[in-house]
């Protein structure tokens, strides 16, 4: 799974979808509050996993910043205080928060995505957006025929995704043969644009701030291996296979039943080219 993710290999997490179905992580996505951007509720379709939703950047920092709460949710609020003409603070609601998964889920996909930009599996689509003395966790997004591509992630402190796309339509207007600032793209990525807007973004958000470390359950021990001959998953059954540069997860949560789908076995291939070797939209 470490290395699906780092790669955005497509075909393993439909993989994981087929065990799953379609309703259940939906509505895990809703709660976190990734509604369509019209407001409406997602689509059960195969392709949701793969973020074919049309989703807004306010919702993916959202369901980002759940993540790195522990799996608490709380409603966006753009109100950081309120004063009247004499200056005086007036005072603001309460925010409204629900734990909405685990802490040891949470936690499981924020390792899962700090090794996206910081583990050590050589190709990582997220490995040049690193914030420097700062841990983080993040994703690469590329629709199919780069109709959108996306960067979204996380500190311990602040969540935030960046989204970049023709505003007439994505699939009439994709991100191919443009020239933007005086550069030429032949096609844009996830880590092409809206990788290093946000991290310069992050970068000036955090700037004057000490940094901080994930605090994950002691559930979770994410650490680079050599020689790796085991390890576990989110998903029993669905455990990635092993190479020099693989992440070993210990997670104590045993499968208590044999797979009911067979593991990817060799070189999954990819369903979308990106930077080494695809990406999609941030799940």
């Amino acid at each position: 799974m470490a290395r699906a993710t780092a790669y955005s290999i497509n075909t393993y997490f439909m993989a994981i979808e087929e065990r799953t179905g379609l309703c259940r992580p939906a509505e895990i996505a809703e709660s976190m509050g990734v509604f369509l951007g019209s407001g409406g509720p997602l689509l059960r379709v195969p392709s949701f996993t793969l973020g074919s939703m049309e989703v807004t950047p306010l919702a993916m920092a959202n369901a980002y910043a759940t993540f790195a709460a522990h799996g608490l949710y709380c409603k966006p609020r753009s109100i950081l205080e309120i004063r009247d003409r004499e200056n005086r603070s007036l005072d603001v609601p309460d925010e409204d928060c629900t734990q909405v998964i685990s802490q040891d889920v949470a936690d499981g996909v924020t390792a899962l995505l700090t090794g996206v930009i910081d583990g050590p599996i050589t190709g990582r689509t997220g490995a040049a957006m690193s914030l420097a003395d700062r841990p983080a966790a993040g994703k690469t997004g590329t629709t199919n025929e780069s109709a959108a591509v996306w960067f979204a992630g996380f500190t311990p402190d602040i969540a935030a995704a960046a989204w970049v796309g023709d505003p007439r339509g994505g699939f009439a207007h994709p991100m191919k043969n443009l020239t933007i600032n005086g550069k030429y793209y032949k096609q844009v990525f996830g880590s092409t644009l809206p990788g290093p807007i946000w991290q310069r973004s992050m970068t000036a958000a955090l700037e004057g701030t000490d940094p901080t470390t994930f605090t994950l359950s002691n559930e979770w021990n994410l650490r680079p291996a050599r020689g790796v001959t085991s390890m576990s998953s989110l998903v029993p059954g669905l455990e990635p296979v092993p190479n020099e540069d693989e992440f070993i997860f210990d997670n104590s949560v045993k499968p208590t039943a044999s797979p009911t789908v067979a593991p990817p076995t060799g070189d999954t291939a990819p369903t979308v080219p990106d930077e080494a070797p695809a990406a999609t939209t941030p799940e």
